[in-house]
């Protein structure tokens, strides 16, 4: 024995290093047994537990010495029960590095799933804008569509305008035709307008007695002052109504200087507006321009004074330069 501890074996196998004062107790508690063996230094052999116990207990027969032991002459591996670590358990590194690898396993994964859901949050973030870009090119296509239909629908209006003013009339006739805007840049005609073919003379002299100024009294609507002038004029040359077309035809007597005195009305966002021309003209024996009548050489309550507005160079059977005042 040295340092006073005392190799241990039972049935063949080494049960460690014991303090050998503790040996006894040990006996005792039943954690060592009489048919155990410690291995006697000097000797160098194995013996029975209880050859070392004081009137020491007998084993029992055929148990003389331990089954599979170590050789008498190589002394057991001496290690201290409780002070080093066994060799470990083949089985149970295994087992701790598969824990490990488990471990390792659902980490790989948990990262895995994260980068997952960050490349899904980033795909949905490039979807969410390119959905909004897409409506923005939208809404753009949308308005330029709008803006194209408002050209093409001025251009039409202002060939038609073209048209109408470069039409030749045939000498001895006048014709015209009543257009308003019922929105902005947008044409439309006048239809079952009343129109009257007047001298130019009875015409300033109907002025002359409305008022000074040919404008509207502070006590009388603007439709009611038409009415005074129309009343105030002899009886027309000519009188017709617009067409489905918006125009009129009338024969002119001989030439000379005349009035065309037109009337109508449209409704608009304000209710209903009238509208009252007076357009004046010389007639000659050369084919004229279409007279053109609409709210820009209209008279109204917007514009009530009463005066008569020229047409220029309707003697010369061309297209005037500026038709309309």
């Amino acid at each position: 024995m040295k340092d006073g501890k005392v190799h241990l074996a039972r049935n063949g196998a080494i049960l460690g290093v014991f303090d050998q004062d503790k040996i006894e107790d040990m006996l005792d508690t039943g954690h060592l047994l009489p048919t155990d063996h410690f291995y006697d230094e000097e000797k160098t052999a194995w013996v029975l537990l209880s050859a070392r116990i004081p009137g020491g207990v007998h084993p029992p027969a055929g148990t003389s010495a331990p089954a599979q032991l170590p050789p008498q002459s190589s002394p057991p591996r001496e290690f201290r029960a409780g002070t080093e670590r066994p060799e470990a358990d083949p089985e149970k590194k295994s087992s701790q590095h598969g824990r490990g690898g488990s471990k390792s396993r659902h980490k790989n994964k948990a990262e895995s799933a994260l980068l997952g859901w960050i490349a899904c949050l980033f795909a949905l973030g490039a979807a969410a804008g390119l959905w909004a870009w897409a409506e923005y090119l939208n809404d753009q296509l949308k308005t330029s569509e709008e803006k194209v239909k408002t050209l093409r629908q001025t251009v039409e209006g202002l060939n038609r305008e073209r048209q109408l003013l470069t039409e030749i009339t045939p000498s001895g006739r006048i014709r015209g035709i009543i257009t308003y805007e019922p929105v902005a840049k947008q044409v439309a005609i006048m239809s079952g307008a009343t129109v009257g073919l007047y001298r130019r003379g009875d015409v300033e002299k109907a002025l002359e007695k409305i008022t000074p100024e040919g404008g509207i009294t502070s006590n009388e609507t603007f439709s009611d002052a038409a009415e005074r002038l129309k009343n105030a004029i002899s009886s027309p040359l000519e009188i017709s109504l617009t067409d489905s077309n918006g125009r009129v035809d009338l024969p002119v007597p001989e030439p000379g200087d005349y009035v065309l005195v037109a009337s109508a009305a449209k409704s608009g966002s304000a209710g209903m507006e009238r509208y009252f021309w007076l357009i004046g003209f010389a007639a000659t024996d050369q084919p004229s321009s279409l007279i053109l009548l609409n709210e820009s050489n209209g008279i109204s309550s917007r514009k009530p004074r009463f005066a008569i507005t020229d047409v220029q160079g309707m003697s010369t059977g061309t297209p005037p330069a500026h038709p309309l005042p």
